[in-house]
This record gives C-alpha cells, structure tokens and sequence, in this order.
C-alpha cells in the first residue's frame, strides 16, 4: 500500500543504515513476488516502470457499507459541545512527515485562524506522533478554544464521527507517496456521505465532484493554501446548504468500494494464472 521506503525519509526518523536496510528489503520483496496487488492505478504504473514487473493488480480499499452510511451526528455533537457550530474536521494516523512539515489537520489549522470571526470549531479524530504538533500549534495561534481533539475511537464509532462533520477536509501535498495511494478514508467518507473538501490529488479528484470541493496546493510545502482553504470553508459556511451534497459520494462507493464489489475483483485476479 505504501513505497516504505520513500515513505520512512520523509518521515526522517530513522538513520541512513536502516533507510538502507529498508530499501534492500522492500526492493527483495518487490522483486521476488509473483504478482503484486496494491491500492492505487498510479501505484501499479510505477512498479511496471521502475521494477518492471509485468503481474500488478489494482484492487483498492474497501467500505463496509452497513457500518458507514450518513447520518446527522448529533449525539456526538452534543456529546463534545458542538451542537450549534459549524464543524470542519479530520481523522487518522496523525504521523508527523517531517520532510513535509504535516500531518493531517496541520495546514487546517491556520485556515481556522482564519476564520475566527465565524463560529467554526475544528474537530480532531485520532492520534500519533503529530498530534503533540498540532497542539502546540493551536496554541501557537491562540484557536484553543475552537479545537477538539477527541483521540483515537474505535473504528465502530468512526462513522458517528464523520456524520458530526459538516465537511471533512483531505489535505496531502503532492508527493509520490500520496499519488500511489487511495487510502482508506476516501472510500468511508464516500459512504458516510461527508461532504469532502481535498487538495488536488490524483485519486481523492476522480470521486469528488459534486459532492465536495478541491483546493489547489502546491508541491510539498504550501504556505498559500491555508487561504485558499479558509475561502473554500466561508464559502460552504454562509451556504451550509452545499453540505447536503456529499450524500452523492454513496452511491459512487457502492458503485467502486463495496466489498461486494471487491470480492468479485479479488476472486478473478486469485483464479488468473500467473504470468
């Protein structure tokens, strides 16, 4: 699902020895395997063109559909005092990519400060080594008050989380590590019908249309796109009807992500010989 080794210098967290390490076993790996199976079409194109390998199969991540559906989320909404805001927010493994500088909900909070003069509250779903980042950042710009960080929750309850949201904003740079990746939030998000807001990555473009927006964003670094980010947001706010249209994103994972689906998919590349 991931290039690891690309993925682990970004993350800089580990030194040249195991970097190297790392790169001899992931290339063994790739190099051996008789077929490769992975979660992204840019993925598959890149180990055809790097490692010239010739059985790649595309089979993305999937969504049980009965666990995430839409709803109003308003137990969780009064639960964390948000009743009556406007809610942005984000959920994951917030590791910290410090080539990059991010983590998911690192660039939002600067679009939130913003926002200050608008009732928005910023929600936060999950944890990892980024999370210390972003509250030393929202105390940074003094947004303590608009942030909620709820941690970890079992993915049970993910769902109740997404439908708390009124958009789920999706930003990544633009690196080789977010092109050969469909993650497995999208197709969950489809299926809770969020209303998504993403940057202008491959795979998150082809699914959100009009059930959601896309924000420009600029190589890895992008210090202009929090005000982008923030004019997208004050957009959706003073027309919070727009919200309503992230209900299209279900059909569109019933139709590509269901398990139903994929099982078939998966079933023809077990019984295709190999090459």
């Amino acid at each position: 699902g991931d290039l690891v080794y690309l993925f682990s210098k970004a993350e800089r967290k580990y030194g040249p020895v195991h970097l190297f390490i790392i790169k001899i076993i992931e290339d063994l790996f790739i190099k051996i395997a008789d077929r490769i199976v992975v979660r992204a079409p840019y993925h598959k194109t890149y180990l055809e063109a790097v490692y010239r390998k010739k059985d790649v199969e595309y089979l993305p991540d999937g969504v049980d559909l009965e666990r995430f559906k839409p709803g109003n989320g308003k137990y969780i909404r009064k639960k964390l005092g948000i009743d009556k805001s406007f809610v942005m927010g984000v959920m994951g493994n917030l590791f910290w990519i410090d080539e990059w500088k991010w983590c998911y909900g690192y660039y939002e909070m600067d679009a939130l400060a913003l926002l200050k003069n608008l009732d928005v509250r910023f929600l936060v779903v999950g944890d990892g080594r980024g999370l210390e980042k972003l509250k030393e950042k929202v105390k940074q710009l003094g947004v303590e008050d608009k942030v909620i960080f709820a941690g970890r929750v079992p993915h049970s309850e993910v769902c109740k989380y997404l439908n708390a949201m009124d958009v789920f904003v999706f930003t990544q740079p633009h690196h080789m590590q977010t092109k050969i990746r469909t993650c497995a939030k999208l197709p969950e998000l489809l299926a809770a019908g969020s209303f998504i807001i993403s940057t202008d990555i491959d795979e998150p473009m082809k699914f959100i249309k009009k059930n959601g927006a896309i924000v420009r964003f600029r190589g890895l670094k992008d210090s202009s796109y929090p005000k982008r980010l923030a004019g997208s947001i004050r957009r959706i706010y003073t027309n919070k009807s727009m919200t309503k249209s992230g209900l299209i994103g279900r059909p569109v994972a019933k139709k590509y992500f269901s398990y139903q689906i994929l099982r078939k998919q998966l079933r023809k590349i077990l019984e295709k010989p190999f090459r």
